[in-house]
């Protein structure tokens, strides 16, 4: 399980987040996108413990408008497997962890 800033070896903002999943084919499956914000902490959460990313922040598929700019709900990493809840600027630079159906 790595996310995509050790497979691109640099981090995206939000809209390359959503390109990457929407076109990862990685297994033979295509079928790829971010994760809902509580598939997201699930992940994180649930031992095995996901190792902090090489990015700061781990996107959701969960964007929403505050004021004139583009936030989106995210964790970001505070220390080895540890994680915090936090809305991120869109055009931030990031990481994705993939999810199917």
């Amino acid at each position: 399980m790595l996310d995509a800033g050790f497979v691109l070896n640099r981090c995206v903002d939000y809209q390359s987040a959503v390109q990457y999943a929407d076109t990862l084919t990685t297994g033979g499956h295509t079928d790829w996108r971010l994760p809902r914000l509580s598939e997201l902490e699930s992940i994180l959460r649930k031992p095995p413990l996901f190792p902090s990313a090489r990015s700061r922040w781990l996107w959701s598929s969960e964007m929403y408008w505050h004021g004139w700019n583009k936030k989106v709900h995210g964790f970001m990493a505070v220390g080895p497997a540890t994680w915090k809840k936090d809305a991120i600027g869109a055009e931030q630079c990031g990481s994705v962890l993939a999810v199917r159906p």
